[in-house]
């Protein structure tokens, strides 16, 4: 999702939590800032357990 100000990534999952999908969120985002993008916030989205995890992007910057 892009707005004017930010730029929000949400992966679905269906799943259970892995350490892969986090790296794999911080990956999109990492490839979002090398485009120029700025203020990425990422997260994903467990459907099944009604989870958001946030993942942490300011190891990004």
């Amino acid at each position: 999702m892009l707005s004017d100000e930010a730029m929000i990534v949400v992966d679905f999952k269906f799943g259970k939590p892995e350490k892969k999908y986090r790296q794999q969120v911080a990956m999109y985002c990492e490839l979002l800032l090398q485009m120029g993008y700025k203020n990425i916030s990422g997260y994903l989205w467990y459907v099944d357990d009604k989870q958001i995890d946030a993942i942490n992007t300011a190891q990004l910057l």
